[in-house]
């Protein structure tokens, strides 16, 4: 781990959500290390120190999220940054210990708030920008690249219409239809960490006042075709 790197300690058995997590990170300035149990946090935090951060899941098996924290700050005195993987954000026994309670799927803000915290200087933005990566997909394929580009043609093929149906239902002033087609098209957009694209549709989904939903409508499908456009100039075979 280079210096400018921040070390994050990742609990939670899910090992498709350890994935997602670490997708939203640049391994330039993060060092993600994951586990599917606290007792294997609490070793290595133990044998290398505590880290910049420690996400930790509420029910972390054999011990819960409590249990662990309470057992690092006996042993070792632990007095990190913690955020807790909850079922719900009414988890009063764990949040009191925590700098922030977060649900999955993991949500745009609450990825804002951790790279907030630990003071993250968003190397990408001073790259060429980019409307898609691809750094879940290869975690997801181990390998395959048949897995990636068919991932990638289910985006292109259907997508498209899901947008299309989002626009006219706003042309005809359904709202609540709207909302409820961002919140289904939203994890496309998040599988290719566009989060710009996610978050608009969380908007809409969730947040948007009647005044705000047509420049959100216009915004995602600017969005939207940049990424067509980059997929099928990168691919020319989709």
């Amino acid at each position: 781990m280079t210096a400018a790197q921040k070390h994050i300690i990742l609990v939670d058995a899910d090992l498709e959500a350890q994935v997602r997590f670490k997708s939203n990170f640049s391994s330039k300035e993060v060092e993600i290390i994951a586990f599917t149990s606290g007792m294997g946090a609490i070793q290595y935090i133990k044998q290398t120190g505590a880290p910049d951060l420690l996400v930790l899941e509420e029910a972390a098996k054999p011990l819960g999220a409590v249990q662990t924290l309470n057992y690092l700050k006996d042993q070792i005195a632990f007095t990190a940054p913690v955020v807790v993987i909850a079922e719900n954000l009414e988890e009063d026994a764990i949040a009191v210990q925590a700098q922030k309670v977060i649900t999955k799927p993991f949500k745009c803000e609450d990825i804002a708030f951790i790279k907030e915290l630990l003071m993250l200087k968003e190397l990408a933005g001073a790259e060429e920008e980019k409307y898609y990566k691809l750094d879940y997909l290869k975690e997801l394929a181990e390998g395959d690249t048949d897995f990636i580009k068919e991932s990638l043609k289910i985006f292109i093929q259907t997508v498209p219409p899901q947008i299309e149906e989002l626009t006219q239902n706003h042309a005809s002033e359904n709202f609540k239809q709207v909302g409820q087609v961002a919140h289904a098209v939203k994890p496309s957009f998040e599988m290719l960490q566009n989060y710009k694209a996610a978050k608009i549709c969380d908007d809409l989904a969730h947040h948007a006042q009647p005044d705000e939903i047509e420049h959100l409508v216009h915004q995602l499908l600017q969005e939207h075709q940049h990424i067509i456009t980059s997929l099928k100039a990168d691919f020319s075979d989709l």
